[in-house]
């Protein structure tokens, strides 16, 4: 009797025709070595805010992506290595749903109940965390706008309170921090011009100038959080920093415009310094009132972009934001 395999023994093992592929495509892209792509891998997770321990990917892990007779791959450990052979991003999510559909369990011949799923492979459960939930990309883009719009009324709140109760802070760049911390610098840069915008309207025209203070101000805290400050003594660092560079580029905006005395209350200590000659005394005061209003401001900023960090606006947050050991509080 001549006996017939059946169709399960014919069909092409999925998971084995993905891992050919895999090797074509490394193959295709100049041969790359197994540790040229882990540290390619390494790089983009840093890139987008992981910390350097949670970016590590072993070149084993890697180099078992690429063996025949696994029983699993994942998912997402195969769209990062696709991305570090050049693949796009578009390309590396089909790449990701066609190594997700290797692992549905092929139909049973019987009613009989389908058996667990074998457990991960090792380097899987090390190799690219779960994905978080976040908001669908039209909420999210609705979001960023709301609490852009809520940054740009903080600088604003700030300012006006500053007036009102002469405090010798500035107080104008609360939302500034905040758009940098939780989005990105050049969200901060956005709010920070736009402030300086409202309040030529609002104020006197010349004072759109000082929107240079807000711009530098931004692209430090918004860099500084993502490739410096990942502890709260760095991040204690980056706030003096971010004074001392916003002294440097307001004093001559002051000493420019007002003769070195402005309307803030903090030129009420002028009188002090004057030993020191005018354009000494002006930064010497305005460095002052700036190291205490720029960590003050940072502290605020931070608690704020703690709190939205788990909704990632605009991709994973930064580790101080993240981490459960880098708390800083005000």
């Amino acid at each position: 009797m001549t006996t017939v395999d059946s169709p399960s023994d014919t069909r092409p093992d999925p998971l084995g025709v993905l891992v050919r592929d895999l090797q074509q495509l490394r193959l295709d892209a100049g041969a790359v070595s197994y540790g040229e792509i882990a540290q390619r891998i390494v790089a983009r997770r840093m890139s987008e805010g992981a910390s350097e321990a949670a970016s590590r990917v072993a070149r084993s892990t890697v180099y078992d992506a690429f063996q025949p007779g696994r029983r699993r791959l994942n998912p997402g450990l195969v769209r990062e290595i696709v991305l570090a052979l050049g693949l796009d991003a578009a390309q590396a999510d089909e790449w990701h749903e066609r190594c997700v559909l290797t692992r549905q369990p092929a139909p049973a011949p019987t009613v009989a109940p389908a058996a667990p799923a074998p457990d991960a492979h090792p380097d899987d459960a090390t190799a690219t965390p779960p994905a978080p939930l976040v908001p669908p990309q039209a909420l999210r883009r609705a979001l960023i706008a709301v609490l852009l719009v809520a940054c740009l009324g903080l600088n604003l709140f700030g300012t006006t309170l500053v007036l009102r109760l002469e405090i010798p802070l500035f107080l104008d760049t609360i939302g500034t921090a905040l758009a940098a911390f939780a989005l990105g610098p050049w969200y901060g840069v956005a709010v920070g011009v736009a402030t300086g915008l409202f309040g030529m309207v609002s104020s006197t025209p010349e004072t759109v100038v000082f929107s240079a203070v807000s711009v530098v101000a931004a692209l430090l805290w918004g860099y500084g959080l993502r490739r410096y400050a990942r502890t709260p003594l760095r991040f204690l660092a980056l706030a003096v920093t971010v004074a001392v560079a916003c002294s440097v580029v307001a004093a001559p905006l002051n000493l420019a415009l007002y003769g070195g005395a402005s309307t803030n209350a903090s030129s009420a200590f002028l009188p002090v310094t004057t030993s020191l000659g005018l354009i000494a005394s002006v930064f010497t005061v305005n460095l002052g009132a700036s190291l205490v209003d720029k960590v003050l401001t940072a502290l605020l900023a931070l608690v704020a972009a703690r709190w939205l960090a788990p909704l990632q606006l605009t991709g994973p947050p930064p580790a101080l934001l993240r981490t459960p050991g880098g708390r800083v509080s005000a």
